[in-house]
């Protein structure tokens, strides 16, 4: 992602406001985790009356030229919405541009100034209507849903029934529960989604092998299996491959 030259100034801002925050009891900090999840864990062990942070997912976006996300709460039932005033207020203080609907289940975005706003809104216009086109062109070259994920289970479940393999259809199936699968099972362990989102242009299928982990060799046999089945791999990694849904 490209970085904008405004962003170590907005950064600068953010930074000064959370310093003010802070001398008036309020956790203020950033980037905090790698995600909202991550921040919220953190956040949840700091003693103050209220919290604002972002996390390193929003920094990144806010490099490629986006708007700054902001998160807050409360320690205290009910103090959300006066909190997020407060963050507001330090934040304009510093000369930011605070886009927020007045929702405590609503971040702030922010901005530079109102003209990086408005620019960033044209972007978002615009980068809505090239999504808008790529979906439209992959609704028209996507294979038929149903059919494509009943002879790529299928396929999946041959490779299964050979005996090196073990084979789990599931929506998310995270990285220690594949490694324990795999040991559990003393097979290289396969896991597709249940079924694929319809923005989806391809689907990811991770790959624990076993015993050695991570061996792009075994994961290779895999495509290799289910290209002659018919389907495309535009990408083989040692953990996982990428399996085209379209003609």
């Amino acid at each position: 992602m490209t970085m904008t030259p405004d962003w170590q100034t907005l950064k600068g801002h953010v930074t000064a406001a959370f310093a003010a925050l802070r001398k008036d009891g309020i956790y203020a900090r950033g980037p905090v985790g790698f995600d909202k999840g991550e921040a919220l864990a953190k956040v949840a062990e700091a003693d103050a009356r209220g919290f604002a942070y972002y996390h390193s997912q929003d920094a990144q976006r806010a490099r490629g030229g986006g708007p700054l996300w902001i998160g807050f709460g409360s320690a205290t039932e009910g103090g959300a919405a006066a909190i997020g005033c407060e963050v507001v207020t330090a934040l304009e203080r510093e000369s930011l541009h605070v886009e927020w609907n007045g929702s405590v289940k609503t971040r702030l975005a922010v901005y530079l100034s109102r003209d990086a706003a408005k620019r960033a809104a044209r972007e978002e216009t615009r980068a809505t209507a090239e999504r808008a086109a790529q979906l439209r062109k992959l609704e028209a070259d996507r294979l038929e849903p149903e059919a494509f994920f009943a002879k790529l289970r299928s396929a999946l479940e041959e490779l299964a029934a050979g005996g090196r393999f073990h084979v789990v259809f599931g929506d998310h199936v995270a990285y220690e529960k594949r490694k324990a699968l795999a040991a559990e099972h003393r097979k290289t362990l396969v896991a597709c989604p249940a079924e694929f989102l319809s923005t989806w242009d391809k689907i990811n299928i991770d790959v624990t092998t076993h015993p050695v982990q991570h061996d792009k060799a075994v994961v290779k046999q895999i495509a290799e299996a289910l290209r002659k089945s018919g389907f495309k791999v535009s990408y083989v990694h040692a953990s996982y491959l990428h399996v085209r849904t379209t003609g």
